[in-house]
């Protein structure tokens, strides 16, 4: 490693900038890693007065940038596309399809990562990385000393509530999901669903926790006018499950300190043309685990890896939908921060109302910068409830943060504790199914297919299951695995779709596929009718036929269309046989052109090169 000092902004500035500069001089076609942010302003000023000055040229130069916000668009003033043409791109000779910026705007972001990091390797590597340094040390938003745990709430996917039998299911008219027993009338008792804790002991097993074998409810009591009878029904003195482990890879592990079960609240909707603010107590009794992780999370990106592989896991056990606009899967975020190498954690916030991977990585970036700016002025850091304001992109002060005193916690007098025996444990575990992790093992061990193809096909269970039903019909894996990594998903963000909500089945696709293996439809042709029928899983065959686009193999047919082509482009001929190879396959596009694109390429190349020799 090499260090270099400087006496100011200025000078380091223009000592990175020789470092690039030289870069591109000694490989003008070389990859630049980009960064944004302060610290690289007066560099990018310094390449550019070369450029102008005629010292330097980014004409062959590619560049792929660091990280962009979620969610906002490239014309966003605080996007990083904007921040690079404004401060660079702009004012030098780059071309514009040379620059590479994550899109903000992607349906998926998981895809969207994994297309980047396959153009970066497509593009050879980076040649140079450069990065920026924060005020108080951190590069890319790894801010040292940040501290932080989760407070997930998970929707069981259970038909019926936690201790009554009325619906779960979402929506419906205000009012019209609830009974006495979820609304807490007296005389009422509840009486705990058996699903509820099946699935709630599931999860805890996937997630490594230690199920408690003897468990019990507990009374959080607190007035707000969103819980009728003033309590919630969870568990704080012996939940369900401790001591649980999460891999999110590259060596880092969260570990869970506890999971329980507890009921939902209602909900208050605000009408501002009458000004009032009612409640609809239809989520009263929906039944939840509560997962609560320790401080062990040190990036934004930490977190969203944790989410992920937390919700992926959750699907894959059937044990939720994870529906985060549905208030299926929500998150708290309970943040500190402290000086690098302290051991003492800070005055921490607890931030609500992220209801997107999205809101939760940019409050957290937000919430960390607050809390470092208030220390650096000396100020103090409140524990707090904070709310997160989409709009604004900043949080705000809801309530004094309670501490578990404040809700006076009793043990539940109507439901009796809950005693859990190995045999039923065991059963539990055998019951688990395959999930992503080994299904992405499976992939690879079986039918071959690349890691890449396998974290595609897994990202959601509904598209593993629908892969895995096409193979079965007789498509070959990796063509099946093409077809869905590139049409399917397409469709599916073109659509903003799920998987488990496309009315394409496995055998529209699967017949599509031999129908291009038979020679019947070329690829082209077969894309053509996979986008016709995508929403409505419409008949291939039928299709086809009524639009009469099966593949002409023909052989007479081709010939003649050939020597057509043949006589009328005779210098491409003449350079084709002169030894240009590229001639070959202009001549190909007239024939193909000709026979609008529905002749077979192997029927076509064979009969022209036969008349070429």
């Amino acid at each position: 490693m090499r260090i270099y000092q400087a006496e100011d902004y200025k000078a380091m500035s223009r000592r990175a900038a020789n470092i690039i500069s030289a870069q591109v001089i000694y490989k003008p076609n070389c990859v630049l890693g980009l960064a944004t942010g302060g610290t690289p302003v007066g560099l990018y000023k310094q390449l550019v007065d070369w450029y102008k000055k005629g010292d330097l040229s980014f004409a062959e130069t590619r560049s792929v940038n660091l990280d962009e916000y979620l969610g906002l668009s490239p014309h966003h003033e605080q996007s990083y596309r904007y921040f690079m043409q404004v401060n660079l791109f702009d004012h030098i000779d780059i071309k514009p399809e040379n620059t590479h910026v994550l899109d903000g705007l992607a349906k998926n972001p998981q895809a969207e990562c994994m297309a980047y990091n396959r153009l970066i390797r497509d593009l050879g590597g980076i040649d140079l990385q450069l990065l920026g340094m924060g005020h108080n040390g951190h590069i890319a938003f790894n801010e040292p000393g940040d501290d932080f745990g989760l407070e997930t709430h998970v929707e069981l996917a259970t038909r019926t509530k936690i201790f009554c039998s009325c619906t779960t299911e979402f929506g419906g008219a205000p009012n019209t999901h609830c009974c006495p027993v979820c609304t807490g009338m007296p005389g009422t008792l509840p009486v705990l669903n058996q699903q509820v804790v099946e699935l709630a002991v599931k999860a805890g097993l996937a997630l490594n926790c230690r199920i408690t074998r003897s468990s019990r409810f507990d009374r959080k009591n607190y007035f707000y006018p969103d819980l009728p009878k003033a309590y919630q029904i969870s568990q704080l003195y012996a939940p369900i499950a401790r001591d649980g482990a999460v891999d999110i890879g590259e060596g880092k592990t969260i570990r869970i300190h506890e999971m329980h079960m507890e009921e939902d609240a209602g909900k208050l909707v605000h009408d501002p043309w009458l000004d009032q603010t009612r409640a609809d107590y239809n989520r009263c009794g929906v039944p939840l685990i509560e997962i609560v992780t320790e401080p062990d999370f040190r990036s934004a990106d930490e977190v969203i890896a944790y989410l992920e592989k937390l919700k992926e896991t959750l699907q894959y056990l059937g044990v939720s939908d994870c529906k985060m606009q549905e208030g299926s899967l929500r998150c708290d975020v309970n943040l500190s921060v402290r000086p690098m190498g302290s051991q003492e954690l800070g005055t921490r916030t607890e931030m609500k109302n992220l209801n997107s991977f999205k809101a939760i990585s940019r409050a957290i970036q937000y919430e960390a910068r607050r809390q470092i700016e208030l220390i650096e002025e000396g100020k103090r850091v409140v524990q707090e409830t904070r709310r997160w304001d989409e709009n604004k992109d900043a949080t705000y002060a809801m309530r004094s943060k309670e501490n578990a005193q404040d809700y006076r916690y009793f043990p539940e007098p109507d439901i009796p504790p809950l005693e859990l025996s190995e045999e039923y444990l065991e059963r539990l575990r055998a019951e688990q199914p395959e999930l992503a992790e080994a299904k992405r093992a499976r992939y690879q061990a079986d039918w071959g297919l690349p890691v890449y193809d396998t974290e595609m096909i897994t990202s959601q269970k509904a598209l593993a299951g629908f892969f895995e039903a096409v193979v079965a019909l007789g498509a070959e894996p990796k063509q099946a695995a093409n077809w869905i990594m590139g049409e399917v998903l397409g469709a599916l963000s073109v659509h903003g779709l799920e998987a488990r909500d496309m009315k394409l089945t496995p055998p529209t696709l699967a017949r599509l596929i031999q129908l291009v293996k038979e020679g019947k439809l070329n690829r082209n042709t077969a894309v053509k009718v996979f986008e016709a029928i995508f929403e409505t899983d419409g008949d291939v065959d039928t299709y086809v036929k009524e639009h009469g686009l099966e593949q002409v193999s023909d052989a007479g047919l081709v010939s003649r269309v050939v020597d057509e082509v043949l006589a009328a482009n005779e210098k491409s001929v003449a350079d084709y046989r002169a030894g240009k190879e590229k001639a070959f396959g202009f001549l190909v596009g007239q024939v193909m052109r000709q026979l609008k694109g529905q002749a077979s390429p192997a029927v076509v190349n064979q009969v022209l090169r036969e008349k070429l020799q």
